[in-house]
């Protein structure tokens, strides 16, 4: 009964949500109440998805993700691509990815990137061949693993590691690794281990430089202030 009447709530607000305020006080209350109703579907959401009850997630996320909510876009993409409602249905789970994508949420831009790797979907307008997928799907890792997402830095330092979609630079994968590594991505110093043993000391010093380089832009965009270029190789 409390899912039932979850679902009907969060459609009725998410339905008739665009509202004239004229007293700002009154428009503030209601976002806030918006936001927590989004907060607690998504946390009925998540019960039932892991209770497996995938038909009563999917009711409870479509009207949060048609609201703009970027992470049920990307539960129900997630729902679609892997077929936990039936066959795998990949255009309908991409479209979800992009709503999400479009607001640079990691795990979406990371599966869209997954999907365009595995040849599952393709970018509009694009010449389809393994190479321009791949090269797609580079785009999607960098920008999920710039905004922290340690599963596509994964990704970045073995593509950049084999040549796979760009040109093979150890000083970057070992770079992304290390990036991953920080998070404590047992994988990432697994694999950052091995490529440092194929390395030469040049290479290895110029990959932490540019490791090291990418951790204080990192702290320095969250934090304020200004990074001098010349610290790229001086540091």
């Amino acid at each position: 009964m409390r899912g039932m009447a979850m679902r009907h709530m969060l459609r009725a607000l998410i339905g008739g949500f665009v509202l004239l305020c004229g007293i700002a006080g009154t428009a503030m209350a209601l976002e806030k109440t918006y936001e927590e109703i989004v907060e607690e579907g998504l946390a009925e959401a998540h019960i039932a998805f892991d209770n497996r009850d995938y038909a009563l997630a999917l009711d409870l996320l479509l009207p949060l993700g048609e609201g703009g909510s970027a992470e049920a876009q990307t539960m129900v993409g997630v729902m679609f691509r892997t077929g936990l409602l039936g066959m795998p249905d990949f255009d309908e789970a991409a479209a979800w990815f992009e709503a999400a994508a479009d607001q640079d949420y990691p795990d979406a831009l990371f599966n869209l990137g997954l999907m365009y790797f595995e040849q599952e979907t393709a970018p509009f307008g694009i010449e389809v061949t393994e190479h321009s997928l791949r090269m797609a799907a580079f785009e999607q890792f960098s920008r999920a693993g710039a905004r922290g997402h340690v599963q596509a830095q994964l990704y970045l330092g073995h593509m950049h590691a084999e040549g796979v979609g760009v040109v093979r630079d150890r000083i970057e994968a070992y770079k992304w690794y290390q990036v991953a590594a920080w998070q404590r991505s047992s994988l990432a110093v697994a694999a950052r281990n091995r490529l440092a043993g194929d390395m030469t000391a040049d290479q290895l010093d110029e990959a932490k430089r540019r490791e090291m380089y990418y951790e204080l832009q990192e702290i320095l965009h969250f934090e304020g202030g200004l990074l001098a270029p010349v610290f790229a190789n001086q540091v």
